[in-house]
């Protein structure tokens, strides 16, 4: 019986660790049974047909060609195939991915999982947010935290999960749909181990090399660092000379009002969709909390500071 697992995301969720593990473990992982096609870019470029992606994702002959190419190698066979792109997890209306005509272009499959991994949204959004800032710099945040709360969106990524799970519901079935947690009963996990756990290899976590996760930098240590020195990019050693400014707090790029209102939108939707998938529990989903007396937020950086930040970079010698 040909398996096609489709690993979706959501972003943010070691999803690039995940995929460059499996890519640098390719030949592991088929010899204990599960395929990871090698394409250029890992699999984004199987979304192309749909969402606008940079050039250099995109395959020779499109995205369909992969598919059925996929399909015709592996359908009919007894072979479990795994494909991980978290742009096929992309809610932007006329920029996501079509997946009734990915169900056509798959049919020779006889069995059809698609596994996605959620992580709660107070620290999903600032990931988000920085993933894209550190990058650009451009993104404001104002903006960004507002459109949030309207839309239930973080640059295309679903914040409402009960949305996400009703995309999925219209061409798979319920029994095909399986949530992961990125922190389960809100506590840290590996997420490649949850993950093999889950799709019945658990064995490959003894036997493949994880590659790097991203580094995530503490917030208003990143925000100071870009904000500093653009339109260079991002410079992780800036970032951590401003860390003793703020005197052993950890940080967080929002404000107090903006925090409490992230918990006071997205838990009901949360508790909504929980209703709903069994699969998961609250804990699973519990917004992370961060304690006045151990968080430092945006809008509690008062003059004094900016100016300690100042006596830092005279005495760094550091030209900005």
């Amino acid at each position: 019986m040909a398996k096609l697992i489709l690993h979706i995301g959501t972003h943010k969720t070691a999803t690039t660790t995940i995929q460059a593990t499996f890519a640098k473990n390719q030949k592991i992982a088929q010899s204990h049974g599960l395929t990871y096609p090698v394409l250029p870019n890992q699999h984004h470029g199987l979304v192309a047909d749909w969402i606008n992606l940079p050039k250099p994702y995109h395959y020779i002959g499109g995205a369909e060609a992969q598919w059925r190419s996929i399909n015709t190698i592996y359908g009919g066979t007894e072979s479990t195939v795994l494909i991980s792109t978290e742009e096929l997890s992309r809610a932007t209306k006329g920029n996501r991915a079509n997946f009734a005509q990915l169900r056509e272009w798959t049919s020779g499959f006889d069995d059809v999982q698609v596994v996605c991994m959620l992580r709660e949204q107070v620290s999903l959004i600032q990931s988000i947010f920085f993933e894209v800032f550190r990058k650009s710099g451009q993104i404001e945040w104002g903006p960004f935290i507002d459109t949030c709360f309207s839309q239930k969106e973080a640059t295309g990524v679903y914040l409402d999960f009960g949305g996400l799970y009703d995309r999925l519901l219209q061409d798979f079935e319920p029994e095909e749909i399986v949530f992961l947690p990125y922190r389960p009963d809100g506590k840290g996990a590996n997420p490649l181990v949850t993950f093999l756990n889950h799709i019945g290899f658990p064995k490959l976590q003894d036997v493949m090399t994880q590659a790097d996760a991203n580094r995530s930098p503490a917030p208003l240590e990143t925000w100071l660092a870009v904000l500093l020195d653009r339109p260079n990019k991002f410079d992780p050693d800036l970032a951590d000379m401003i860390s003793p400014i703020f005197e052993g707090k950890k940080t967080t790029m929002f404000s107090n009002p903006e925090y409490q209102k992230v918990r006071e939108v997205f838990k009901p939707l949360n508790d909504a969709f929980l209703a709903r998938y069994s699969g998961l529990n609250a804990r699973d989903l519990q917004l992370s909390e961060f304690p006045s007396e151990t968080h430092m937020f945006r809008n509690q950086m008062t003059q004094i500071y900016w100016l300690k930040l100042a006596k830092m970079l005279r005495a760094s010698g550091r030209e900005i």
